[in-house]
């Protein structure tokens, strides 16, 4: 695979966070014990401009926390990067003159009407801070996307959770799987089964039909069926860690995907380097970089997906979520086309 410059950055500025949210993936709370400071963490951003990234996410943990998210945010903008943020809304009301200097679309997590969404967060007012975060940002012109993390936390309430989307007039919303990481990882029985995820997708397409709301669905729904250009309006393609994505955690660790957690697969790790010891232009062209994607082995595929028809274009789909389920990054039983064609 001829290497690309990459088109977008997902940057974890902290693993401090406020909260302890029952389906953290990272199990996020107390930071990392070497978080970069300021200089290095605008060295980073001034990097990722150099080799031609076109999109920056500040990502933690909770990214409000860091006292320098202002100066990050300007080096972003300065450098010509579009620039997101996602954040569980808690800080909002404080920050809002500057969130509204610098942002233009700005993420929020929503995971459930209140009782489930303060239930997951672990806070009883999470979901009053959330919706009043919301509101802050469409007064001062940010436009508002939440996110929303299915499990059976909150699977039940899928359809309430879009007519609250609807009615706060939210104009954006990010719907994706709950990974068996972090906190879930003690608690996998609350992890969607493939089953699920028909219904899911149906409601998804019927969700895009109405043409009310911007949404966007993350890797790991879908795959190869004819729903899947009103799913995601474009044909899935393969995971895009390490291929037009990376991601770098708050202590310069590189790897293709935040989500990719344990960073380890089949003795082989996800991690591709370290920013403190080697530049992001020699990560990211180094030839035997993000193998499990760009070097996409057929021969260790495994189950339905060595006989798929589609093998070679889906490449087993999101390769974070293929390790969680199966161990391994060949085989996915998470997929719309192996559901139907195996019932």
């Amino acid at each position: 695979m001829e290497i690309q410059p990459p088109v977008k950055c997902i940057l974890e500025v902290t693993m401090k966070c406020n909260m302890r949210c029952l389906h953290c993936a990272s199990s996020a709370g107390g930071g990392r014990p070497a978080e970069m400071g300021t200089e290095k963490m605008l060295s980073i951003i001034d990097e990722c401009r150099d080799i031609g990234v076109k999109y920056v996410t500040l990502s933690g943990g909770e990214p409000l926390l860091r006292k320098d998210w202002p100066i990050l945010t300007a080096r972003v903008k300065d450098g010509g990067m579009n620039l997101g943020i996602v954040s569980n809304g808690t800080y909002v009301k404080d920050q809002i003159d500057n969130i509204a200097q610098f942002f233009g679309t700005f993420s929020l997590s929503l995971d459930g009407l209140e009782d489930v969404h303060n239930h997951i967060r672990q806070s009883s007012r999470a979901f009053s801070d959330v919706m009043e975060a919301f509101e802050l940002l469409k007064e001062r012109d940010v436009h508002p996307c939440a996110i929303t993390s299915l499990s059976k936390f909150n699977y039940h309430q899928l359809e309430d959770l879009y007519k609250l989307v609807k009615e706060r007039e939210i104009p954006s919303w990010q719907v994706q799987l709950t990974f068996a990481s972090g906190r879930m990882k003690e608690q996998q029985e609350l992890v969607l089964s493939p089953k699920e995820l028909y219904n899911i997708t149906q409601f998804l397409i019927d969700v895009r039909d109405e043409h009310i709301i911007d949404l966007h669905v993350s890797d790991n729904i879908g795959y190869h069926t004819a729903m899947e250009k009103k799913l995601r309006g474009y044909k899935w393609k393969g995971c895009k860690a390490g291929v037009t994505t990376f991601a770098i955690e708050a202590d310069g660790t590189v790897k293709g995907c935040l989500c990719q957690i344990p960073e380890y697969i089949e003795g082989k790790s996800f991690v591709e380097g370290n920013i403190n010891n080697t530049t992001l232009r020699e990560i990211w062209y180094n030839k035997d970089g993000f193998a499990y994607n760009r070097n996409f082995d057929v021969s260790k595929v495994e189950g339905f997906c060595r006989s798929c028809k589609h093998l070679e274009e889906c490449k087993c789909g999101c390769s974070a979520f293929a390790y969680y389920v199966t161990g391994k990054r060949y085989s996915n039983p998470y997929c719309i086309y192996r559901l139907m064609s195996t019932e």
